[in-house]
């Protein structure tokens, strides 16, 4: 697991340092002062070897159509989107192995030899001519370990990378689950019946259990179209669809699906509550904390509600309570985090002190 993290010039965040973090870490605090870019920070490091990885993030942020220039392409990501800054993303793992990744712009003209990454384009190698390039850099302290490559913007106006040094060592698996994301139900039956092959699928239903009693059974149907998608037995004299059983039990089994998916990885959940009534909470906070353990993720998630807060100290159990509350608060150009362990957490809210 991450026991700290530390970012440098990512997007709002100049500096920041998270220690002593959970198998569960909750952040909080008020609008802007950098929660879901925590964790777009946390994303970006495990995404390093995506070709993608800058797209994804602008997508989640309802940001599409993006034209291919320096300003656009590299710089939202930068430190009030100065590309004379260098970002910097390190994680402290337990015994103490220390991973750094750092990202620096570089504006110059020079020739690489590139594989094309658009879908649209042929294959095939080609000579391409950087206009624009950042540089990635990650080190593992445990292996002593390089690897660089560059994510460019060439002469033609084309988007690429370019490997200069990587061992292709197998990356921590992560997930992220958006707040604007919306519940797919073609995506989530083809993962559920990939998990059913697996024969790991029956493992999911005692938790949607907890929210939907009379649920019996998930099966994942083809229809005539190609597509797939989600039935289930409540009892009733046919299945019924599961996008149908409402959006809290949908937004559950995405959750469930992604820490399945992602064993022994890291879940980052933005804006945790949406879907849920709050009197579901404890119970969510419960199943979420069993499944994290039982799988062996770490999550990482963000909340606005008061509500989230007090459900998580009444809904997670005594003796599974390896819990962080991380309240964000921006003072000048600094956000300063404020971690709370589950007591203290359970002692503000009995106080009834304003955390969020």
């Amino acid at each position: 697991m991450i026991r700290s993290v530390e970012i440098e010039n990512f997007k709002s965040l100049n500096h920041i340092a998270l220690n002593n973090l959970g198998r569960l870490n909750l952040f909080g605090g008020k609008n802007n002062v950098g929660k879901t870019t925590l964790l777009e920070a946390l994303f970006l490091f495990f995404d390093r070897m995506n070709p993608n990885m800058l797209i994804r993030q602008y997508n989640w942020r309802g940001v599409t159509g993006i034209p291919v220039r320096s300003d656009t392409m590299f710089a939202p990501i930068f430190y009030n989107f100065d590309l004379k800054e260098t970002i910097k993303i390190k994680i402290l793992r337990e015994h103490g192995v220390e991973e750094v990744m750092s990202l620096c712009f570089q504006d110059e003209n020079q020739q690489v030899f590139s594989i094309p990454i658009n879908r649209e384009e042929s294959f095939g190698s080609s000579n391409e001519a950087i206009q624009s390039m950042v540089k990635i850099e990650y080190r593992d302290g445990k292996r002593g370990e390089r690897d660089l490559f560059h994510f460019f913007i060439n002469t033609s106006g084309g988007f690429g990378m370019q490997i200069v040094q990587a061992k292709f060592k197998e990356i921590q698996n992560a997930y992220f689950l958006g707040s604007k994301i919306p519940f797919n139900p073609v995506e989530t039956a083809v993962r559920y019946g990939e998990l059913d092959i697996r024969g790991e699928a029956e493992q999911l239903l005692p938790y949607l259990q907890t929210i939907e009693p009379r649920l019996k059974k998930l099966v994942s149907v083809a229809l005539p179209n190609g597509e797939s998608m989600l039935y289930g037995d409540i009892g009733l004299s046919k299945k019924v669809p599961f996008a149908y059983m409402g959006d809290g039990l949908s937004r559950l089994l995405t959750i469930l699906l992604a820490i399945a998916y992602t064993r022994e990885g890291i879940i980052l959940i933005d804006e945790i509550e949406n879907g849920f009534h709050y009197s579901k909470m404890p119970k969510i906070w419960e199943i979420l904390m069993k499944a994290a353990t039982d799988y062996g993720c770490q999550i990482f998630a963000t909340t606005h509600s008061y509500e989230c807060l007090s459900s998580a100290v009444s809904g997670i159990s005594e003796g599974n309570r390896d819990f962080r509350y991380i309240r964000l608060e921006r003072v000048g150009e600094k956000i300063i985090p404020k971690t709370f362990t589950f007591s203290e957490l359970e002692m503000a809210i009995e106080q009834g002190w304003e955390v969020r």
